[in-house]
């Protein structure tokens, strides 16, 4: 049996509470009671104040009143993360990232939007910077959040969101494919490895590769390789990685690094539309550029927009397939055009190098200063005769150095698709788009160096400096559609967006303060409506 029992001190005069538990006692053969005292009296009230701090406490949480809500009208910079709202609308971004990452869209959309607008600056500034701008997640996002925010990006959902953001443009433009370098001192990364570095950096690097649409002018794909491994081996995986994707058929720029007999059969063997530059020293070509060399600097070959000569001719690609799981090899003709280029300009650029270069390389054979890395240009352009009486006497080899000039100013094209040969060099021109994005992903948007420390965060931040790119690539498209680069700069246009303000007042309408008919004509050239639209 359970009783309350009252007990007052008399010295105090505090009346403790106790609870009584009677119980038989088979020692005694009587009844007793265990007492615990659970609080004390209050005199004024009559109820009983728990004297256990823990009770205490969940008593104060049951009884003390909540705090009573207190709204803060505020102001903070609203104009270019509206205008970011309105392209991740326009492309599609916003859409994918809902359905692929349901739970963190927001936090990654706000830190896409910090690293287009805070140039170079490194993460660690987020929470400044998000306090004073209004941004998908509304809060504070600190450094050690943001690595766990990057490693938590799976590759089953970056594939997710490849699927479905490159079904809006796949298909329908050719695809430049190009990579870079990107250095790094971390030796916990297992890809970072010593290779060809593009930047000539002295350091161990990771390679990164990216498809972008020439229409769209926007990424559409990357990934991330090991340092060592070279341009010419990584396209074979890139059409098993489209497959898997289930873009079965796209067509593809390449440059002249990823030119080899087994890429091309390859690109037949997966029915792909190809444009690929090679060099004039192939067999291929170099048959066909003597027997046209005369033929295609006629005038009728030129053309005034680009100032070169162009000639286009029909060739033969002896396909070969090897299939081990029959035993066997196939072998047949496959159809492609030769487009045949020649600048006046850039062979009399190659030209004035060449000699240069020679003049360097006999000055050193006179002055007895040869260079263990120029011998076999020595042997090549020069005969060096020396006697007791006359000295050292060096002879150029006008042979040798005829031939070297001989395809000064020449280029090639490949395709299987394109037939006219200025059609082809447009579009491989346009390729110098990827090669841009690359700088800005250097420059603009902090990848010079991978300053990351596990595998998990580097795969999240590069996806995440991706996104950030298609935002970038949309932006610097539209300025150079609108002719905006002619009197201002990047980060002239982001700023002119950036000091537009907000007031937000909790339960009421957002109120975009006054913008210029500047801001209004900027955010018309971006295809987006002006927010005071929405006052």
């Amino acid at each position: 049996m359970v009783a309350i029992v009252y007990q007052k001190n008399k010295k105090s005069g505090v009346t403790y509470v106790y609870k009584s538990t009677s119980y038989w006692d088979k020692e005694k053969k009587q009844s007793r009671a265990r007492r615990k005292c659970i609080g004390k009296l209050d005199p004024e009230t009559k109820k009983i104040v728990p004297t256990c701090r823990k009770k205490q406490r969940a008593l104060l949480k049951e009884t003390k009143p909540g705090p009573t809500p207190i709204t803060f009208p505020g102001r903070k910079f609203f104009g270019a993360t509206y205008l970011f709202d309105r392209i991740g609308e326009i492309t599609g971004v916003i859409d994918d990232l809902k359905i692929c990452f349901p739970d963190n869209f927001r936090q990654i959309l706000s830190i896409v939007y910090y690293l287009i607008l805070e140039d170079k600056n490194p993460l660690s500034r987020f929470p400044r910077w998000a306090s004073i701008h209004r941004h998908p997640y509304g809060e504070v996002i600190p450094s050690q959040r943001s690595s766990e925010l990057f490693a938590s990006i799976t590759e089953e959902a970056r594939q997710r969101f490849f699927q479905l953001h490159g079904k809006r443009r796949v298909e329908k433009e050719f695809l430049a494919y190009d990579s870079t370098s990107v250095s790094s001192y971390s030796k916990c990364l297992r890809q970072v490895r010593y290779g060809k570095n593009k930047a000539h950096e002295h350091l161990p690097q990771i390679n990164l590769t990216l498809l972008f649409g020439q229409k769209s002018r926007l990424p559409f794909y990357y990934r991330k390789l090991s340092g060592n491994i070279p341009d010419v081996k990584t396209l074979k995986k890139l059409l098993m990685d489209m497959n898997t994707l289930g873009y079965e058929k796209f067509k593809v720029v390449l440059d002249r690094g990823f030119f080899s007999a087994g890429n091309i059969n390859d690109l037949y063997k997966h029915h792909m539309k190809f444009l690929i530059a090679a060099k004039t020293s192939l067999k291929i070509v170099k048959d066909q550029l003597n027997n046209v060399r005369d033929e295609m600097r006629s005038w009728g070959n030129y053309n005034q927009d680009y100032q070169l000569y162009t000639y286009s001719v029909p060739v033969i690609w002896n396909y070969v397939q090897e299939r081990p799981y029959k035993g066997d090899t196939v072998k047949a003709k496959r159809r492609m055009y030769l487009h045949l280029y020649f600048s006046p300009e850039r062979a009399l650029e190659d030209e004035t190098a060449f000699n240069n270069r020679m003049a360097l390389l006999q000055n050193e054979l006179e002055n007895g200063q040869r260079h263990p890395n120029h011998e076999k240009q020595y042997v090549r352009y020069f005969n060096v005769k020396t006697t007791p009486v006359r000295g050292t006497k060096v002879v150029a080899n006008d042979e040798a150095m005829a031939e070297a000039k001989r395809n000064y100013g020449y280029f090639a094209l490949v395709s299987n698709d394109v037939k006219e040969s200025v059609t082809a060099l447009e579009i491989y021109r346009n390729k110098d788009l990827v090669e841009k994005a690359f700088n800005n992903l250097k420059e603009r948007l902090n990848m010079r160096r991978v300053a990351v420390s596990s595998e998990k965060t580097l795969d999240g931040k590069l996806f995440v400096q991706f996104l950030a790119l298609i935002f970038l690539s949309y932006i610097t498209t539209k300025m150079q559609e609108e002719k905006l680069f002619r009197q201002h700069t990047l980060q002239e246009v982001l700023d002119e967006f950036d000091i537009i303000e907000c007031f937000e007042v909790p339960g009421q309408k957002l109120q975009v303060e006054e913008t210029t008919n500047r801001q209004l004509d900027l955010y018309t050239k971006f295809c987006v409506t002006p927010p005071t639209s929405l006052q």
